[in-house]
């Protein structure tokens, strides 16, 4: 980052650095068993939500998964998850994800992680939990699921994901045969 004093004399002012709206990092339990499938579906919530985040001009500098276990060694039902906001109302340093049921490590269902992540995100801008807190978290999930029904959100090949589906090359582009069967 460049610095400018700002004045004769004065200490230089170093400038922020830039921050990339989105999730900048993901980390997984890669001990626990599933771990690829554990980090495929923190990739996914980063798919789903970067473009919420980005308009949102949200920056989540890590999202982690939270061990089911819970610090002591205790099974926690209780939590799914924590954001440690840096108290800008934009960004949070890490949010932090339980992806797995305590006991057995079942993963949890995504839609059940989607609404997790909507809670973890309205914690960026709101600390407690208010009606001005839930407001958000249904804001953030209308505006995801208009994101993914209008295209907006990609899947792994970069290909826009439609009503929950993701359309392939082919499905963009049809055989004469296949767009006049769909058109009937």
């Amino acid at each position: 980052p460049r610095s400018t004093p700002a004045r004769p004399g004065a200490m230089p002012v170093r400038a922020a650095p830039h921050k990339e709206p989105g999730v900048q990092a993901i980390d997984h339990e890669a001990s626990l068993p599933q771990a690829g499938e554990a980090l495929k579906l923190l990739q996914d919530l980063k798919r789903d939500w970067d473009p919420i985040l980005r308009a949102r001009e949200f920056v989540v500098k890590r999202l982690a998964e939270m061990c089911c276990c819970g610090r002591d060694g205790r099974w926690s039902h209780a939590v799914g998850g924590y954001c440690m906001p840096a108290g800008d109302g934009k960004t949070s340093r890490q949010i932090s994800l339980r992806l797995r049921q305590p006991r057995s490590h079942t993963l949890e269902p995504y839609d059940s992680l989607m609404k997790t992540m909507a809670h973890e995100i309205a914690h960026i801008v709101h600390g407690k939990h208010s009606a001005k807190f839930y407001a958000l978290i249904d804001e953030l999930l209308n505006q995801q699921a208009t994101f993914k029904d209008t295209g907006r959100v990609l899947d792994a090949q970069g290909f826009p994901v439609e009503g929950g589906r993701a359309l392939s090359a082919e499905a963009h582009n049809p055989s004469l045969g296949d767009a006049r069967a769909r058109a009937l």
